[in-house]
């Protein structure tokens, strides 16, 4: 395991924390908490995939963590029906770490091939 790409994770884990219980303290109501649930969590959760991907490249470990980080929160502000959130959430930033690392590769490749040339 690569201990360099996993400390440049950090970053990123303390975004998701701070989303995950920072923002639920803030609402009052139902409607905040499901646009919580279903618009604001799943776009930090692909956001934080992607810009991942396309700085270090794909990590397996970052949505297993991100996913990690969740969990708790189900149980501290929601109830465990709240639990579809979690694989749902690990596999936005699979896709997201995803499509980022194969922005960098195809970036890194015209990179290169303009060197080349």
């Amino acid at each position: 395991m690569n201990t360099n790409k996993n400390k440049k994770m950090l970053p990123y884990l303390i975004i998701a924390i701070a989303s995950f219980y920072i923002l639920p303290l803030l609402g009052k109501n139902t409607g905040y908490f499901i646009l919580v649930l279903l618009v604001i969590f799943p776009l930090v959760s692909f956001n934080i995939g992607l810009i991942y991907g396309t700085k270090y490249g794909f990590n397996i470990l970052l949505p297993l963590l991100l996913g990690g980080v969740f969990l708790p929160t189900i149980f501290i502000y929601y109830n465990i029906s709240a639990i579809i959130y979690f694989p749902a959430y690990q596999t936005l930033t699979l896709i997201g770490n995803s499509i980022g690392y194969f922005i960098r590769k195809k970036t890194k490749k015209n990179i290169n091939l303009n060197i080349e040339n």
